[in-house]
Formats: C-alpha cells, structure tokens, sequence
C-alpha cells in the first residue's frame, strides 16, 4: 500500500498545477513575448520580471516592453513578492498568509498550487502589472478568505479607495527611494520628511477583488 501511494504522489503534484478549460478561460492568456522577461535565478530560488529595468525619458507607456520590475521566490512559504517602481525607486512587498506549493512557469504565468485545496494562485505577468487570480475548482462554502501582509517603503501609506482598490501613495517624489545624506542629521531630517510629508503621489494600485465565476457574465 505504501508503494502505491509512493507511485501515484508524483502524478497527483504534477496534476494539481494543471489548470482546467474553464479556469482558462477566465484567466489572461498566456503571452510568449512577456515570458522573454520572467526569468528563473536558481542562485536566489526566485523568479525574476524585468530584472534591471531602468525608465528611458519616455515613462509615459509607448515602448512595448514592461514599465516595472518585479521578483517573486518559487517557493512562498514565509515571503512575498516584491514589485518595484523603477522611476520613483519604491516597492511594495505582497506576502501570503497562506500555504502553498512551489511555482511552475507557464509561459509569463507563473502557478502556485494551493495547500490543502483544489484550488491554485495564478500570476500573470503583463506590460504594466501584475495581475493575481485564485481559481477555486469548487465552491469553498459561503465564505472563504485569503490574508495577505503588505510591506511598504518609507515614505508611503496605504489607502483604501471608494472603489474598493488599495491605493499606494507617496511624498514628493525626490525624497523617494535612494536619497543620499552627507551626515545621520540629514539622514534624520530625509526619515522626518518622509514621515510627516503629505503623501499625494500615486505609486501602485492594487484593484479591488473581483469574483468571476465560469459560465456567467459579470
């Protein structure tokens, strides 16, 4: 019995990272073009999109390539991933509360198997975000909830918009990021400002939750 259950343990991981027609169906499809940027560095175990990314004069969004940079461990037990503002030099940090496998990459998807659940976290990696589904293959109950931890940079707070999306702002924007001081009193004054300055620079968005369920219209 024990052998058994040693031969079929390989199939049924290898099963759960397989999305179903319907999840597909609902999800962003696949792109082979933003894959080229999701790169694997086993070095650090994590996945890498845009790595060294650095804005041109044009931020405003007419080159093809992405407008961000993000890493992202293949394993998620315990840390998050990290997206980064490469113009303003900030980043937030979306840690899961929740458990699950390591990533399998998908072209610019990347699936992470949820522990415990039929169920699997999908990234997908695009020109301008990151976008995040969870797809439940059956109904959980009533209710079911997912908790995150966010880590945010200094000099920015987290906001909850009318709409239901959190918003990430900012001070002005020349006391963001790597600012550099001559002596700890003006390292003192950076931290100061940073803290007590109004924060009106918009930096990410992260969109209020959206339940789609196959075969209905929203």
């Amino acid at each position: 019995m024990t052998q058994a259950i040693d031969y079929l343990q390989p199939y049924n991981i290898q099963h759960s990272y397989a999305l179903s027609s319907a999840a597909k169906s609902i999800l962003p499809n696949p792109s082979p073009t933003r894959a080229g940027s999701l790169k694997y560095d086993s070095s650090s175990q994590t996945y890498q999109y845009n790595q060294g990314y650095r804005p041109s004069t044009d931020v405003a969004g007419t080159a093809p390539g992405p407008k961000f940079s993000a890493s992202i461990p293949a394993d998620l037990s315990g840390k998050g991933m990290e997206v980064t503002d490469a113009v303003n030099n900030v980043s937030i940090t979306l840690t899961p509360k929740f458990a699950t496998r390591v990533a399998q990459q998908e072209q610019n998807q990347l699936v992470y198997p949820l522990v415990g659940r039929d169920a699997q976290k999908v990234y997908t990696f695009g020109g301008n975000a990151i976008k995040e589904d969870i797809v439940l293959n059956h109904a959980p109950g009533d209710t079911i909830e997912f908790t995150y931890s966010l880590n945010l940079s200094s000099g920015t707070e987290a906001r909850l918009e009318k709409n239901g999306d959190l918003a990430i702002y900012g001070v002005n924007p020349t006391l963001l990021g790597n600012v550099t001081t001559s002596t700890e009193k003006d390292a003192e004054l950076l931290e100061k400002a940073r803290t007590s300055g109004q924060k009106n620079t918009l930096l990410f968005t992260l969109p209020a939750p959206l339940v789609l369920e196959y075969g209905k219209s929203v």
